[in-house]
């Protein structure tokens, strides 16, 4: 049966944290895991609860124990940088925050030109 060692209160805080409000789902998901494996859930329950082969589930763990909650990032992908990358979205967001509203906003969200 494969277990983190315990958390201490600041790690309980961080972990659930992430897990809660940090920008990538993947990440999110992972730090979830952790902490509910903190709470005494098992590898077998954590494979159910996030639909994912126990290998992977076992990484997330491993992960942690060994590197802590910087462990439970993704790796670097070769290829092309996924769509939407930061600053895209960050200019997106500055826009919201001035105030550009309707047609023009949605064309930015759906990468289109308005009519």
């Amino acid at each position: 049966m494969k277990r983190i060692k315990t958390l201490t209160l600041e790690e309980q805080q961080t972990v659930l944290d992430a897990s809660r409000y940090a920008p990538d789902s993947r990440f999110r998901q992972r730090a979830h895991a952790v902490y509910l494996s903190d709470k005494g859930y098992r590898l077998d329950q954590l494979t159910e609860i996030f639909a994912v082969d126990r290998d992977t589930a076992s990484a997330w763990l491993t992960a942690w124990n060994s590197v802590g909650l910087m462990g439970l990032r993704d790796r670097a992908h070769p290829g092309r940088p996924r769509r939407g990358i930061e600053a895209d979205v960050e200019a997106r967001w500055k826009l919201i925050w001035r105030g550009v509203r309707g047609v023009a906003l949605a064309a930015l969200f759906t990468r289109t030109e308005p009519h």
